[in-house]
């Protein structure tokens, strides 16, 4: 078994906690998975003194160095059941039919060294199958297989060799003493060369042991296949076996310690088990349905459990969660509110309700038969909800849903009129509206609509209604005591200190008591009348390149921002810091909601998450991970690389080659979120920029001395510095000092007698070049006018699919608009998107991607009438105009459209959105590309592979 640390005592904050949410919520996890051609099937996990993550697999061993997946083959075939990180940095491992340790050059590379050789002689011919558990005693490491155990020094000569044909069990270090079970027989223990039975270790000759965890005051937990769990103390086994803990612990296996009261165990239905033996106490924490097979605790203090597709880490103790609603999900939040003390959380499949402090449950507040569209926001009316739908706006009362809109008015967000509570502003997809409550119901009042001109944000500040939009900028209405009958939102620009008029999309928050508008180019702190660049305390400093945040202040005066990614905490103490970097477990995040006590809930893709810090001394401090250059090698085209060793300065003779640098960097904290930055300049005057690429290759360096440097950043801690690496690049012979002077010379020789030829050859020359001239200036005019046939060829088709290119389109939609208006024709849009286009890149790579759109822009052409132009959009999306089709014809040929693909493509969907102008109609082509598109976004949401119609234009 694999050394593992002892913990801090944090678990009894996460028992209380998991207590309580065990059957509500879900535990947020990262994963690492390898990106080789492996065998999917691991068995054993150890992570390195480097921090590198090491797992045992089918004929080999894989490292992750926070940079790249490496693989390590073993010489014969079999699993790598155990490994083991020796107190001198080795890793031990146990395999099929051998053991031994990983080697690494002073260049880096690494070797597999086998030492079972030794033991012939004791096997007599034997094999030994399987190594299952590896441990150090002292200087010596013991390999346990079914029928044998061999110890070995830590230089890696033979020690001694044990053969029990009843087979052997578990096997642990036990306060400088080797531990085995000895099955047939009893636990035994390990004095000189002989194993003698522990007092009472009769009772262990059958069941197979499990785990055999020492504590630090010298007591041992034993657990076995039963199950049962013991506790050695004193000098005798208590049983601590319950016949909860007997049900609970049934499909556990190997387990690691943290503290001195709790293990957790891996289990083969795909939850951990977290153990508190001393309380007879179990919680169960599911991962997922894989086997898991090993588990350990990370040198940073969290967990990381090994199934057949990678590592799963966890941050201990917990401070996110996922809520759903009894068995089934909530998914897709697209907004939270609060009222009257209860949260709702407005989603793609309707709008749940949690009550925070009266349990972790969430429950629907529609009711039954409510459209099943998406919800985008409640606003709390007294004892009725106003809910915001996909189209329209409705009242919620007593169960019942009254609209209070038409289907056209697609509200997204909500603002009490900061003079008038009878007034209510609503943010739309089309501009901002106005509700006014007359008699006790809320009416439209007023509607500044433009399609396409969607709200993201809406807050009041100094006298004024701001709106933050997708792609039209900052808007503001001053409403200090203006009758809101006269309104109308002007645009804020570079008149204001806003950095130009330009429709791009904006963010209006507060923080600080100051208004933030977040654009793409940074964040800007308002008065009210003037804006400025502010990094709002830090803030900017942790941002993506265009990433842009809403500010949320909680109250108990916590104040929060997010991003479509990220969420990030300040508080007067620590400032700024990310307490989540959103992903595959939770998707796009949408929306956030303080509340009190330093918590939050999160509205995301993934569903409705909570964040609760667990207190700061309760957790693990992380350990201390630096950067490496983990290879350095030259390259000289198809010839074998040259490594470099990385403990001394090198001497490199390029000969037209390059030098290739590897980085590693195991902050498992930062997963996916790595970056690296280097200068190869011996004074460090320039960096690279910052990138996630854990390489770099320097071609044509000129001779002379270099120091390659190199920082690495996580989004969860500051840059770090590696050890410089420093070399030489030696001159070739042509670059000496005495080349140069001698080249002088010869070149002037040889100069002298070309200017005598020229001379001679020019007569020649030029009386052949008159004739040749009209017969080459004719041909020269021949090939340029085929070449430019060419060029416009090219510039208006897309090279991979063959397709017309974005470029054609617009001119052509512009030019087929302007005539389906002049003849009073219809024109009809199709925007078609292959579903789930980047997991299949993922999985199959970007040649079987480019090959499906190939694919589907062939099936496209066939499927339409040459006057209808079908076009390359972008990425994975295509374009079809057809004049003179109305909706229905339109309709009709999409869903024809999508039939053809989905029958010749196995596996391959594509999902149509259509927008329509009719004859009579003006519609511009950019509201028309407007409305296909969000026809798509529907089509994308509702399921994918299916076909969306746009509403009519307004």
């Amino acid at each position: 078994m694999a050394r593992r640390s002892h913990g801090r005592a944090w678990w009894g904050w996460l028992l209380l906690l998991a207590g309580a949410v065990v059957h509500a919520q879900q535990l947020l996890a990262v994963k690492f998975q390898p990106d080789l051609r492996v065998y999917p099937q691991f068995f054993s996990l150890v992570q390195g003194v480097e921090g590198d993550l090491l797992v045992g697999g089918m004929d080999g061993v894989l490292r992750f160095d926070g940079g790249r997946w490496h693989w390590l083959a073993m010489p014969r075939p079999g699993a790598v059941r155990a490994l083991a990180a020796s107190a001198d940095g080795r890793i031990w491992v146990g395999a099929t039919n051998g053991f031994g340790y990983i080697e690494r050059s002073d260049s880096g590379r690494e070797r597999y060294v086998d030492v079972s050789a030794q033991f012939a002689d004791d096997l007599q011919g034997r094999r030994f199958a399987d190594v299952w558990e590896v441990v150090e005693v002292g200087d010596t490491v013991y390999f346990r297989a079914l029928y044998d155990v061999f110890a070995v020094g830590r230089d890696g000569r033979r020690r001694g060799f044990w053969h029990h044909p009843g087979r052997f069990g578990g096997i642990a270090s036990v306060g400088g003493e080797l531990w085995l079970q000895w099955r047939g027989q009893g636990l035994k223990v390990l004095r000189g060369q002989d194993f003698e039975l522990l007092p009472g270790g009769e009772r262990f000759a059958e069941a197979l042991i499990y785990n055999l965890l020492s504590l630090s005051d010298g007591r041992v937990l034993l657990h076995d296949v039963r199950p049962s769990l013991w506790l050695w103390q004193d000098g005798t086994f208590v049983d601590h076996t319950t016949p909860e803990l007997a049900r609970d612990l049934a499909e556990a296996g190997r387990g690691a310690l943290f503290d001195e009261t709790h293990v957790v165990l891996a289990a083969a239905d795909g939850a951990l088990r977290v153990l508190d033996f001393a309380g007879g106490q179990i919680e169960r924490v599911p991962l997922g349905n894989s086997y898991l097979a090993d588990v350990i605790r990370a040198h940073d203090g969290s967990v990381l459990a090994l199934d057949v597709s990678g590592v799963s880490r966890l941050d201990w103790p917990p401070s996110w969660r996922r809520l759903d609603a009894g068995a089934d999900a909530v998914s897709g939040v697209y907004a939270l509110n609060r009222s009257a003390g209860v949260l709702y959380a407005s989603t793609w499949g309707g709008v749940f309700a949690h009550t925070p402090g009266t349990g972790d449950g969430v429950q629907s507040v529609l009711p039954a038969g409510a459209a099943d569209v998406e919800y985008w926001g409640v606003h709390g009316d007294g004892d009725d909800l106003l809910v915001a739908s996909s189209k329209q706006l409705f009242r919620l009362r007593a169960e019942a849903m009254t609209p209070l809109s038409d289907d056209g008015l697609y509200p997204r967000q909500f603002l009490p009129d900061p003079l008038d509570p009878a007034l209510l502003w609503i943010g739309t997809e089309h501009g901002p509206a106005l509700f006014a409550k007359v008699d006790g119901e809320w009416r439209l009042r007023l509607q500044q609509s433009s399609p396409g001109w969607q709200i993201l944000s809406m807050h009041a500040f100094a006298g004024s209604i701001w709106l933050g939009s997708s792609d039209r900028g900052v808007h503001r209405l001053r409403r200090d005591a203006v009758d809101p009958g006269a309104w109308h939102f002007e645009p804020v620009g570079a008149a204001s200190g806003l950095p130009s008029n330009e429709e791009v999309p904006a963010l209006v928050s507060m923080f600080d008591g100051a208004l933030y508008v977040s654009l793409a180019r940074g964040l800007y702190r308002g008065d009210g009348e003037r804006f400025r660049s502010d990094d709002a305390q830090g803030l900017a400093a942790l941002l993506d390149e265009n990433e842009q945040v809403l500010f949320r202040t909680g109250d108990d005066g916590i104040v929060w921002a997010f991003s479509y990614h990220s969420v990030y905490r300040h508080d007067a103490t620590r400032g700024w810091s990310l307490v989540l970097l959103g992903g595959v477990h939770t998707g796009a995040v949408f929306d956030l909601l303080p509340i009190a006590q330093d918590a939050a809930f999160i509205g995301s893709e993934a569903g409705l998450l909570r964040y609760a810090p667990m207190p700061t001394a309760a957790r693990a401090m992380p350990a201390t991970v630096r950067p490496r250059i983990s290879a350095a090698r030259v390259l000289h085209g198809r010839a074998a690389p040259i490594d470099l060793p990385l403990d001394r300065p090198a001497r490199v003779q390029l000969n037209g080659g390059s030098v290739e640098f590897e980085f590693a960097y195991p902050r498992l904290d930062g997963v996916g979120v790595s970056e690296f930055q280097f200068t190869i300049d011996p004074d460090g005057r320039t960096w690279s920029p910052w990138r996630n690429r854990a390489s770099a290759a320097f071609f044509a360096l000129a001779p002379g001395d270099y120091r390659l440097r190199l920082r690495a950043r996580s989004r969860y801690g500051v840059a770090a510095e590696a050890d410089a690496f420093e070399f030489t690049i030696v001159p070739r012979w042509y670059q000496r000092a005495w080349v140069l002077p001698l080249a002088i010379v010869l070149l002037t020789g040889l100069l002298a007698l070309a200017l005598v030829q020229r001379q001679r050859l020019k007569v020649r020359r030029l009386r052949a070049s008159n004739r040749a001239l009209d017969a080459e200036v004719q041909a020269r005019t021949r090939e340029l006018q085929h070449a430019n046939e060419q060029l416009r060829g090219l510039a208006q088709s897309d090279g991979l699919t063959g397709l017309a290119n974005r470029r054609h389109f617009d001119a052509e939609l512009a030019r087929l608009s302007a005539e389906a208006s002049a003849e009073a024709r219809p024109l009809s849009l199709l925007f078609a998107d292959v579903d789930h286009f980047k997991a299949y890149n993922d999985d199959r790579g970007h040649q079987a991607g480019d090959d499906v759109l190939r694919a589907v822009a062939r099936l496209l052409r066939e499927a339409v009438a040459p006057t209808v132009l079908v076009a390359r959009y972008g990425g994975e999306e295509f374009a079809l105009v057809a004049a003179g089709l109305d909706a229905a014809a339109a309709g009709q040929l999409a869903e024809r459209i999508r039939a053809t693909v989905a029958a010749a493509m196995a596996g391959v969907t594509i999902s149509i959105g259509i927008a329509t102008r009719p004859g009579a109609g003006n519609e511009s082509a950019a509201a028309l590309i407007a409305r296909a598109d969000a026809a798509l976004y529907r089509a994308k949401h509702r399921g994918r592979n299916r076909v969306e119609a746009a509403a009519d234009a307004a």
